[in-house]
């Protein structure tokens, strides 16, 4: 059985005290879950985390908001990256180095590279100007590609578009650049403008009665 010690100042750090009290159940369960291994890196989907603490979708995007923007953890698709996880986790011995990066080798590239460039950020900058940065934008970096499949950069879209179905507007996005062989220096931008420029379901609805 595995085992994850929590310090008992956990309860009385100045951070953890500025959290709501569903926000640091998330944040306790983020560090102490059966997914965690000897990496920083772990898959949990946004379902299982809804279950598992009793956040609602919105109080669990709003959470990840924060955290992202606290440097914190790094959330990607279904993945979950720990910031300062060396830092408080070691393991000693060749063994348990040879187990690590067996595990490491595990982990898709894809994941590692796009939460170490969100890591490699300048510190403090606020997560909507990481998001819609322009830097490393063709090479895969933090304006890349990838932020269609950023959960943090999604609830955003869900917030300000609401009345728009963002998860089917974003495949049409990806089938639209993919057939045309097309590729953007923001594509944060690129997203938004996509979903200015699409009806509503409600408008949507409308035109399917008439």
């Amino acid at each position: 059985m595995r085992t994850r010690l929590l310090h008992t100042r956990f309860y009385t750090d100045s951070y953890v005290l500025s959290l709501s009290t569903k926000q640091r159940f998330l944040f306790m369960f983020l560090l102490t879950n059966g997914n965690i291994g000897m990496t920083p890196y772990y898959e949990v989907s946004s379902q299982v985390l809804s279950l598992c603490t009793g956040l609602t979708q919105k109080e669990l995007n709003e959470a990840k908001m924060t955290f992202q923007q606290d440097k914190k953890f790094k959330f990607y698709k279904d993945w979950v990256f720990i910031c300062n996880y060396e830092k408080y986790q070691s393991f000693k011995g060749e063994k348990n180095e040879i187990a690590y990066n067996r595990e490491l080798n595990t982990i898709p590239e894809e994941i590692k590279k796009y939460c170490m460039d969100r890591v490699s950020a300048t510190p403090d900058t606020p997560i909507n100007v990481i998001v819609n940065s322009n830097s490393n934008s063709n090479k895969g970096g933090v304006g890349g590609k990838e932020v269609l499949d950023d959960d943090v950069f999604i609830s955003q879209l869900k917030e300000k578009f609401s009345d728009k179905n963002i998860e089917l507007e974003i495949e049409k996005m990806k089938d639209w650049l993919a057939s045309n062989g097309k590729q953007k220096k923001d594509y944060a931008a690129f997203a938004r403008n996509w979903l200015r420029n699409t009806k509503s379901e409600k408008q949507e609805e409308v035109l399917i009665i008439s």
